[in-house]
């Protein structure tokens, strides 16, 4: 999930576990199967919308080496009034999950970069399973992988300049929201991280962390032998 300059409580995100209900009474309009928008959202930018949409998906498919196992949720807003309705937090944010698999985007994540951030938080989960307790996932690899796909340009411009070390430290959710006040240091170390990781890892380092996960239950980038992920590589 995501954590975009956000502090959310947990009553929100229960809450908000099924947000078809809220999509409806709050009068957005289903712009497609998944996807509910601002009533106030203008037909040019819904049409933006669609196709920021479909990029982020065949980016993410690309970026998992196949087709997306996912079906985030999409709910798009562009007013404050459209977020109240799933939030009674007047907090500044891009975007935010709302429970599993649903994105709640506010009007400055409404392009390709951020939702396919917020979609690879929800794909990584997805292909986890339910099973896997999500907070065995260091914040540090969540979001640096979450980077490293959607290449958003304020961490990844210039991330060669900030040393990682320490970055690990950050396991937690409570770790990196405390340091986030320090707002782009977190994301650009966590991203050279993974992205150091992934230059020799690639896919198959990526297919290989998550087929250990649901092995094991425990997160680990050390090598995968490759004789055991060719055998499971195919169900992810």
């Amino acid at each position: 999930m995501s954590k975009w300059l956000i502090i959310f409580s947990l009553a929100v995100l229960s809450a908000c576990s099924s947000t078809k209900p809220v999509a409806q009474k709050s009068g957005m309009i289903e712009l497609s199967p998944n996807i509910y928008v601002d009533p106030a959202m203008s037909s040019a930018r819904r049409q933006q919308l669609l196709d920021d949409i479909k990029r982020a998906e065949g980016r993410i498919a690309n970026f998992f080496g196949g087709e997306m196992q996912s079906t985030p949720t999409i709910h798009a807003c562009v007013t404050k009034q459209c977020l109240q309705a799933f939030s009674d937090a007047h907090l500044e944010f891009e975007a935010k999950a709302l429970g599993a698999s649903t994105i709640l985007l506010a009007e400055a994540g409404c392009n390709e970069t951020i939702i396919t951030h917020e979609m690879t938080h929800i794909e990584l989960h997805q292909r986890l399973g339910k099973d896997i307790n999500l907070n065995k996932i260091p914040m540090w690899f969540d979001e640096g992988l979450a980077v490293l796909a959607c290449k958003d340009p304020r961490y990844t411009k210039g991330a060669g300049l900030h040393a990682h070390h320490g970055i690990q430290l950050l396991k937690t959710e409570s770790q990196w929201l405390s340091a986030i006040n320090n707002y782009k240091k977190p994301y650009q170390r966590s991203y050279q991280r993974v992205q150091e990781w992934h230059a020799s890892a690639g896919t198959q380092g990526l297919l290989g962390v998550i087929d250990h996960m649901k092995r094991t239950g425990e997160f680990s980038l050390a090598p995968t032998d490759k004789s055991t992920l060719s055998k499971n590589i195919a169900q992810y």
